[in-house]
């Protein structure tokens, strides 16, 4: 691919002669570079890939891409004011925009993603529409599985990835960490979850408030005809609604005031008239676990999928390793393991675990 395919539709300006340049693949790390590759240095909290443009051409970087004034580089080099998006972009124009023809869902909040994706999975293959997955426990693309290594992982990597997906649908978990360091840049979504918002990674966010800025990014990246489906059962959530309804997209309300459907006991209750509701049955057990449920089913609907076959895909959903997985001990004891690593958490774990009326908790 010519170097002027690749940037010229970023406004960026480069010289006629750079132009022509061949390009075989882009890199942001300088041990990966190979011939004729774009090495990106991006500025990062341990180190600096500005440090590393050298390494990177003597390894084949025939173009650099930064953010500081150098000169003298030794190939062309284009300066950018934010390296992390252009390489988003850059990512996508490279891989040949490997999402325009499918239907893309983010789900991004600070518990719930992992259950939520995987239930809406299980209920989209349920009615025979294939299915990746991008999570924390693991990727799926085509039917095969493979680790994870992060929640939302590179943006190189993503589009790679993304280029080999014959999925109808596209299912991502996007970390605020992904939103802030714009793995997901380039990308647009035809629905965006919240699912809730409490305290974490605030050693990375510093407060609450930018943390809470950066999961609202995601829906930033709606789709002009994009859908919005928010938990709203705390301020965080009705906060989001009022910032998505600044950018004139489409609201799935779940809970809080003036909701489209409220979660009452097992049951999804669509405030529509005329008032319905749907069945929220599942094996996994939990007021969290109900509200996950709720954001799986109303994002199904959305997509048209028959309410009554959604009911019968939560009854057969058989759960998500290591979120409330159940193992028989030898000497009767029921065991649980769980991811809960908040406060939240354990107490919806703990909340859970008493449904099963145990003559104690260990």
């Amino acid at each position: 691919m010519k170097l002027e395919t690749l940037i010229k539709p970023l406004g960026i300006h480069i010289s006629q002669e750079d132009e022509s340049v061949e390009i075989q693949g882009l890199a942001f790390n300088s041990s990966e570079v190979e011939k004729n590759f774009i090495f990106v240095a991006i500025p990062g909290a341990q180190t600096d890939g500005h440090m590393y443009i050298e390494d990177a051409i003597l390894n084949g970087a025939c173009v650099v891409i930064g953010e500081e004034n150098l000169t003298s580089v030794g190939v062309p080099y284009i300066r950018v004011s934010n390296v992390r998006k252009t390489l988003g972009l850059v990512a996508q124009i490279f891989y040949g925009n490997p999402t325009q023809h499918k239907i893309m869902i983010g789900i991004t909040g600070t518990n719930g993603k992992t259950t939520t994706s995987f239930m809406l999975k299980h209920i989209l293959e349920s009615v025979g529409i294939s299915c990746a997955l991008f999570g924390s426990v693991s990727t799926i693309i085509n039917g095969v599985e493979q680790e994870s290594y992060h929640t939302t992982t590179d943006a190189v990597t993503l589009n790679k990835l993304l280029a080999t997906c014959h999925d109808q649908v596209v299912i991502m978990e996007v970390s605020s960490h992904g939103l802030v360091q714009s793995r997901v840049e380039g990308l647009r979504f035809d629905v965006c979850i919240f699912t809730n918002l409490e305290h974490e990674h605030l050693d990375y966010h510093k407060t609450m408030e930018s943390y809470f800025e950066a999961k609202q990014s995601l829906f930033e990246y709606l789709k002009p005809n994009g859908i919005a489906v928010i938990n709203s059962n705390t301020s965080w959530g009705e906060r989001l609604c009022a910032f998505v309804n600044t950018l004139n997209k489409e609201i799935i309300k779940i809970n809080g005031t003036n909701p489209t459907y409220m979660v009452n006991d097992e049951e999804l209750i669509s405030l529509d008239a005329p008032i319905q509701s749907y069945s929220l049955k599942s094996r996994m057990k939990g007021k969290h676990n109900l509200e996950n449920a709720s954001l799986a089913f109303s994002t199904a609907i959305s997509l048209n999928i028959d309410p009554l076959n959604i009911e019968r895909a939560l009854e057969s959903f058989g759960g998500v390793p290591g979120r409330f997985e159940l193992f028989e001990h030898p000497v009767g004891a029921t065991c649980i393991v769980d991811y809960a690593h908040t406060t939240n958490a354990f107490s919806h774990i703990l909340e859970a675990a008493r449904l099963y009326n145990p003559q104690r908790i260990i």
